[in-house]
């Protein structure tokens, strides 16, 4: 994965697996840093994805996994490849790059209870078998959250400036 400023959905770069003319398979995997999701009763992951096939043969894929234990086990959550993940657009024999916003689509997922715990990774992973260019942009979360917020003012930690949100 590479910060290319070649093509974005918002804002002025987005994320690239420069895969165009790879005749081998190859695995590109993206780590987020680790997230407390236990104050949340439920979270949707979602991004924008943008790809081309080479051939409507081509079995490119992304698939993303989430992991509650530092990376020492991943749990397979979404996969999408091919025709699925191009969408709209069609096999092209020339570098992918986007050039409107119609060739973006819009991916989501949510994750399990199991996944609602301190410390949870996610992990993106694009798998290349000769086909083309893929990019992400707009990583977004968002949840229900569970958990109690307290609001605390610094001025000397007086009982009375604590106030709860519901």
């Amino acid at each position: 994965w590479q910060l290319t400023n070649q093509a974005a959905f918002s804002g002025e770069q987005s994320l690239m697996v420069d895969n165009f003319g790879n005749c081998a398979t190859r695995n590109d995997r993206l780590y987020t840093q680790s997230f407390d999701f236990s104050p949340y009763s439920s979270m949707t992951v979602s991004f924008k994805t943008a790809f081309a096939q080479v051939a409507s043969g081509n079995a490119d894929f992304l698939r993303a996994s989430v992991s509650t234990d530092c990376g020492e086990t991943w749990s397979l959550v979404w996969v999408r490849g091919g025709a699925s993940l191009a969408g709209s657009n069609s096999p092209q024999t020339t570098a992918f790059f986007p050039t409107s916003l119609e060739q973006w689509q819009t991916q989501s997922f949510n994750l399990n209870a199991s996944h609602m715990t301190e410390g949870a990774i996610i992990r993106i992973e694009f798998v290349g078998r000769g086909g083309n260019n893929v990019f992400i942009d707009d990583f977004s979360l968002s949840g229900t959250f569970s958990g109690e917020l307290l609001l605390q003012s610094p001025e000397n930690n007086k009982q009375e400036d604590l106030m709860t949100i519901q």
